[in-house]
């Protein structure tokens, strides 16, 4: 029973990181340690006065300190880099789940689909906000009829378990499948798994294979494990009509991409 939600959602850690670090490369070549205590507020001030920082931890601070100000401004990218920063705990920031929900909030309000995938996520764990199925079933939503395959593994895992939605493995098939499409590798592995057992779908051993297969070719371990006992109980012409199909199925998700 899938339970934990694996990749993060939207367009990540990394787009997000290489945007911060563009702007702290910014900061940091116009810093004068001498006057550095200058533009920061005055808690990022007494952390600067009680311990030697270098440029690069000025840098950060700066940033920081800008982009709250931007996001509190109502700039939604901002928010949502923020969000995404202070969750994750990046730059040699701690990571602050609390404040990481309440940009998400500002940016999911208005329709961004990433802050919904995250703030989904967020209140199936209970990170940053009280646990609670409903909303996290309304976020994932959001996120998944823009579709965000993070967003929308998010939504099956709800159907699939009943939390803040009731059960049903139709439709968290349905919303698997999207995602799977999407090349998010654990929704392609539980799809894989419904169509081995028949869970929400026609049981079938070829689209089972198939699936797994996509999971296994990203690193997905237990996907890999699923596919060998296929193989042991397919006869050799069902076994080479399986690998056809997990074939075609690699070449059409991968000419997908991008449209």
């Amino acid at each position: 029973m899938p339970r934990k939600l694996g990749d993060e959602p939207g367009q990540g850690v990394a787009a997000n990181l290489e945007l911060i670090n563009g702007d702290m490369k910014s900061a940091t070549a116009g810093v004068n340690m001498s006057k550095r205590t200058a533009a920061i507020s005055t808690w990022a001030l007494m952390l600067v006065c009680l311990s030697a920082v270098s440029a690069q931890d000025y840098a950060t601070l700066k940033v920081l300190e800008d982009y709250r100000r931007k996001a509190s401004k109502g700039d939604i990218e901002k928010q949502v880099s923020l969000g995404v920063w202070l969750y994750h705990g990046l730059n040699n920031v701690p990571a602050n789940e609390r404040e990481a929900a309440k940009w998400f909030q500002r940016a999911a309000d208005r329709g961004h689909v990433e802050a919904q995938s995250y703030l989904g996520k967020m209140y199936v764990e209970g990170r940053g906000v009280p646990k609670n199925y409903r909303l996290a079933a309304k976020w994932s939503k959001l996120a998944a009829l823009q579709g965000s395959r993070y967003g929308q593994y998010e939504l099956a895992v709800l159907y699939n378990n009943g939390w803040g939605v009731s059960k049903d493995h139709a439709e968290a098939a349905k919303w698997f499948q999207r995602a799977a499409w999407q090349r998010h590798k654990n929704a392609q592995f539980f799809l894989g798994a419904y169509y081995l057992i028949g869970k929400g779908v026609p049981q079938d051993f070829t689209k089972a294979y198939a699936w797994l297969g996509q999971a296994a070719a990203q690193g997905h371990k237990e996907a890999a494990k699923k596919q060998r006992l296929i193989e042991k109980v397919l006869t050799a012409e069902q076994l080479g009509v399986a690998q056809d199909a997990a074939s075609e199925l690699y070449n059409r998700i991968d000419a997908s991409k991008g449209k």
